[in-house]
């Protein structure tokens, strides 16, 4: 329930930070870029931007939660009531289930943060 309460309240969440507020000039007016950096993609803007990842970070939660809760519960029910090599394999099986989980949620918290470096390469806020 923490979890998606804390995914709502990002969601909620304007992303307002400016190449006005990163330089501390915003006050002197709309600040913009007279040159882009690059003149084509770059490793920055394709590791950075995230946009598929905040494309797809619904279904990315879900895949999270499921992971995380829903499966591994499943399995220790399972090694609950199933016994003997059953209850093994159901714990090993929730272990990796939750591995992943926390993977995914721990990379989509990295992909969904306002990175700041993006302004700095044209984006109108991060």
């Amino acid at each position: 329930l923490v979890k998606l309460a804390y995914w709502r309240g990002i969601d909620r969440e304007r992303r307002t930070l400016t190449a006005g507020n990163a330089t501390g000039l915003g006050r002197f007016g709309r600040v913009r870029q007279f040159e882009s950096p690059h003149s084509q993609a770059n490793y920055v803007m394709r590791e950075m931007g995230y946009q598929v990842a905040r494309k797809h970070a619904v279904k990315l939660r879900r895949i999270a939660a499921a992971l995380t809760f829903v499966v591994p519960l499943v399995l220790m029910a399972l090694a609950l009531v199933g016994g003997g090599w059953i209850a093994v394999a159901a714990s090993l099986f929730a272990v990796v289930a939750v591995s992943l989980g926390l993977m995914i949620e721990r990379w989509l918290f990295f992909a969904e943060a306002q990175h700041v470096v993006t302004l700095f390469y044209g984006a109108e806020a991060a």
